[in-house]
C-alpha cells in the first residue's frame, strides 16, 4: 500500500513550480484583504494543505470550516495537526447541493481546483456567496 504524504511533507516539498506559484498567490491574495479574527470556509478541503498553509501563514484566522463531498478526506493524523494549530472543524456536503450554513457566516471562502468538477457551476458559486458576509473575500 502506497503511504500518501502527510500536509506537512507536501508543505516542505512543493511538487512542481506551479504548485509554489499557486501557494504565492494565494498568500499574496490573502495578505491583501489583511483579515483580522476571521472565519473561512474551505469548500472542497482536499488533503488539507491549504487550511495548513493558513494556519501556518496567518495569525488572524479565527475559525476554518472544511468541507468535502468524502467522510474523510483528511487524514486523522493531518486532522489532529490542523486542531492542534487552530480552530479546524471538517463537515461533509453534497455534491452540488446547498452548503448546510447560515447567510453571511464566514468572511473568507475559497476553494481550488474544484469547479471544474462540478455540475452545476453557477449554484456551487452562489451557495459560495449566499454564506460570504458582506465586504468579505
Amino acid at each position: 500500500m502506497i503511504e500518501l504524504m502527510s500536509i506537512v511533507e507536501q508543505y516542505s516539498r512543493p511538487s512542481s513550480q506551479i504548485e509554489s506559484c499557486q501557494r504565492e498567490v494565494f498568500l499574496n491574495m490573502v495578505k491583501e484583504f489583511g483579515f483580522k479574527d476571521i472565519t473561512a470556509l474551505s469548500v472542497s478541503t482536499g488533503n488539507g494543505i491549504w487550511e495548513y498553509i493558513f494556519f501556518k501563514n496567518f495569525s488572524g484566522i479565527k475559525k476554518i470550516v472544511a468541507t468535502d463531498v468524502v467522510e474523510e478526506a483528511v487524514k486523522k493524523s493531518d486532522q489532529m495537526l490542523l486542531r492542534s494549530l487552530g480552530t479546524w472543524e471538517f463537515q461533509k456536503v453534497e455534491p452540488d447541493g446547498i452548503l448546510p450554513f447560515d447567510e453571511q457566516m464566514f468572511d473568507l471562502v475559497y476553494h481550488l481546483d474544484v469547479i471544474e468538477h462540478t455540475d452545476n457551476p453557477l449554484l456551487f458559486l452562489s451557495e459560495q456567496y449566499r454564506v460570504l458576509r458582506s465586504g468579505g473575500g
